[in-house]
């Protein structure tokens, strides 16, 4: 889930949603790499592992707003991402491996947690095997320059779909091919430079507006979810 605070409301955009965004904007790219269609697949699909956790939300004692996709436990995050990968390569194997290396860089090989550490392995060996089905060699950290290049468009269109849901300023200023972008807006319009799309373009994502911007317990926060107003919100994307 993606939180913001506006005017004294909550205004929730789910993962789901946000994923749908960069596949909209993944077809708008002047000149994607191929194959593009495991890269529009890939960045469509990318959090679709965060479907149940969307329906469900869980309350943050510490925040007392609903968990997001930053503050997650880690159990349940870690079932997310299995569950997300797993999908995606049921679609698709090169789907698979775009999403896996997208979501198997959330999780450090000298994590704290020795469940993270071990998860890490696994993917990474998961990595591997998808590589060497392909007739590549790689890894989850190394992986060979033209799926490195799929992956580095797909982490673009991920912060690219992030700051137009949820306002976030993406100061890593996501890299492919050696050329940083910044991604930069006032609300409802993005500023992209250097340009890589064809032409300006709109995006549109279905929001949920819930009143207070802190709840006392889960069934306070889910009382006002029932509640909420649904409301599609248009970003317009064009050159910085």
């Amino acid at each position: 889930m993606i939180v913001r605070e506006e005017g004294g409301a909550l205004v929730l955009v789910r993962q789901v949603d946000h994923s749908e965004l960069a596949g909209e904007a993944a077809l708008q790219l002047a000149e994607p790499a191929p194959p593009a269609s495991a890269l529009v697949a890939a960045a469509r699909v990318h959090d679709n592992g965060w479907r149940e956790a969307d329906e469900a939300p869980t309350w943050n004692p510490r925040t007392r707003r609903p968990h997001t996709f930053r503050d997650f436990p880690a159990a349940p995050y870690r079932a997310i991402w299995r569950r997300g990968i797993g999908r995606a390569i049921e679609l698709d194997p090169r789907v698979g491996l775009l999403v896996l290396l997208h979501g198997g860089r959330f999780f450090r090989a000298d994590a704290d947690d020795p469940r993270d550490r071990a998860f890490r392995d696994a993917l990474d060996a998961q990595c591997s095997d998808l590589l060497r089905r392909a007739g590549l060699e790689g890894s989850l950290e190394r992986a060979p320059p033209e799926v490195e290049r799929q992956f580095e468009w797909v982490r673009f269109l991920d912060a690219l779909s992030l700051v137009a849901c949820g306002g976030y300023d993406w100061a890593r200023r996501p890299q492919v091919d050696g050329v940083r972008y910044d991604i930069e807006g006032p609300p409802n319009e993005l500023r992209v430079a250097p340009w890589p799309f064809r032409e300006p373009f709109s995006l549109e994502v279905e929001t949920r507006r819930v009143r207070g911007t802190a709840f006392s317990g889960e069934a306070e926060m889910r009382d006002a979810l029932l509640r909420a107003q649904r409301r599609v919100e248009r970003v317009r994307v064009a050159p910085g």
